[in-house]
């Protein structure tokens, strides 16, 4: 197996991810974990996270997933305030827009890698509302990075699936959200996978504050997921992610505490879906674009996420008029298209 950290940072070379790891093929997921085994967590770190992510995991498990690491990130007041809005952000008034949108991006730097112009595009729209929206510092872009690379390993963990996710998997994620996080511009990205693990818990000891903000964020969350539940088995869906999260986590949040024995629920269904992967079916195909985008399976991304009229806003005065184009990075700023161009 090639490095944890490996060249890939540094080598962003210009191509599209293997096309036959996404095509309409039926299998067991036990024969998805040996695809996986045939990859490279460097060169290939792409494939894999796809298939680990997308593939083997279901889309309710995901989400879920996906939930407890938006709820991790609230532990800082300053990430919770820029969701919160004063109580008019997504995640309050159009939580399931908000989860769906979110997911459907991710899944579409799955789909397109990070070493392509589909993908640079992408990521440029992701940071335009990271903008709109008042920005986030480098340091808090970082550990959404870091969420993003670990909850899926604590979120297991903390179902008593510790070896849900292999090594290979588990490298493999962390180089391909290190390409994401260069390609959006954030810096300082630790070396290896473990150094980046460090820096999380190190940040997430000292910024840990409960707030309002967090709160409510979460109960949206709460009200997003349970979408999935029918009729009157919603009353479970708290109860569920609850179940899922960190201690600190459901302090930050003020989450109630769930009923018992949905926990141990949980662990039990953690290892029934493990023990079931030679006769459990997926296809290669599925993908988080075509289980929760709102737009179809190729989503025009400026009409996903947060809509903002830039026309009337004087950050994007100072840069050029609106129709020259701008990217926005954390690096860098707010640039119009005639900025970048005379800059590179």
């Amino acid at each position: 197996m090639s490095s944890e950290s490996g060249p890939q940072a540094g080598a962003q070379e210009r191509r599209q991810p293997l096309a036959e790891y996404w095509e309409d093929r039926t299998m067991s997921v036990a024969d998805v974990r040996k695809l996986i085994t045939e990859l490279d967590p460097v060169d290939n770190d792409v494939e894999i996270t796809h298939l680990s992510l997308e593939v083997v995991v279901p889309p309710m498990f995901a989400h879920a997933a996906f939930t407890g690491g938006t709820a991790r990130g609230m532990i800082h007041p300053a990430e919770a305030t820029v969701g919160y809005r004063k109580g008019t952000g997504d995640g309050i008034v159009r939580p399931h827009h908000r989860d769906n949108d979110t997911l459907a991006f991710f899944g579409l730097f799955m789909r397109e890698g990070y070493r392509s112009d589909a993908a640079q595009a992408v990521f440029d729209r992701v940071q335009q509302i990271h903008h709109d929206v008042n920005g986030l510092h480098n340091d808090l872009q970082l550990h959404i990075l870091g969420l993003l690379t670990f909850e899926p390993d604590r979120y297991v963990e903390g179902l008593g699936a510790p070896g849900f996710f292999t090594d290979r998997e588990k490298y493999a994620r962390y180089n391909f959200w290190k390409g994401v996080g260069t390609g959006m511009g954030i810096t300082d990205i630790p070396g290896s996978y473990h150094e980046f693990q460090l820096w999380v818990e190190d940040f997430e000891r000292r910024t840990f504050k409960p707030s309002k903000a967090a709160r409510e964020i979460y109960r949206g969350q709460t009200r997003s997921f349970s979408r999935y539940f029918p009729g009157p088995t919603r009353i479970l869906a708290p109860h569920v992610l609850t179940a899922g999260l960190s201690p600190m986590t459901k302090q930050a949040v003020d989450a109630d505490p769930a009923w018992p024995g949905v926990h141990k629920a949980l662990c039990a269904g953690m290892a029934a879906m493990r023990g079931t992967e030679r006769f459990r079916k997926t296809n290669l195909s599925r993908t988080w674009v075509s289980q929760f985008s709102r737009l179809g399976e190729n989503p025009d991304i400026h009409a996903l996420g947060y809509q903002h009229d830039v026309t009337s806003d004087r950050r994007y005065q100072k840069a050029g008029p609106a129709e020259a184009g701008y990217r926005y990075t954390v690096a860098r700023g707010l640039e119009s298209a005639a900025q970048e161009e005379s800059r590179a």
